[in-house]
């Protein structure tokens, strides 16, 4: 079974979104993870504004990209850290409500 084997590798590329604030592992994630955990939350069809989209990706890969230069401060690669843990709580979150209300998300498959 592939499941193992994905779970994994996804579990691998959260720790390295918030660990490294490696920029395209938060993009994998965010795009992944992110698109598919707001159906619940957001409703059904949730197509957001691009200016949205943008705002929130500037948000959490400005931080990260600014911090894997090499002379980033230690401040802002915490800071990039933290950024991206707190991306990444909140897509668990969503995901986890979504999780939850699975009657509904079936539904709409």
């Amino acid at each position: 079974s592939a499941y193992p084997l994905l779970y994994l590798a996804t579990g691998f590329l959260t720790w390295r979104a918030i660990r490294d604030a490696s920029p395209p592992a938060l993009i994998a994630f965010l795009i992944l993870a992110g698109a598919t955990s707001t159906t619940v939350l957001f409703g059904t069809p949730w197509v957001p504004s691009a200016l949205l989209v943008a705002a929130i990706g500037a948000v959490v890969l400005l931080p990260a990209l600014l911090a894997q230069r090499e002379d980033a401060h230690p401040r802002l690669t915490r800071a990039a850290r933290s950024i991206a843990a707190l991306a990444v709580a909140g897509v668990l979150l969503a995901a986890a409500a979504e999780s939850f209300d699975l009657a509904n998300v079936y539904a709409l498959i």
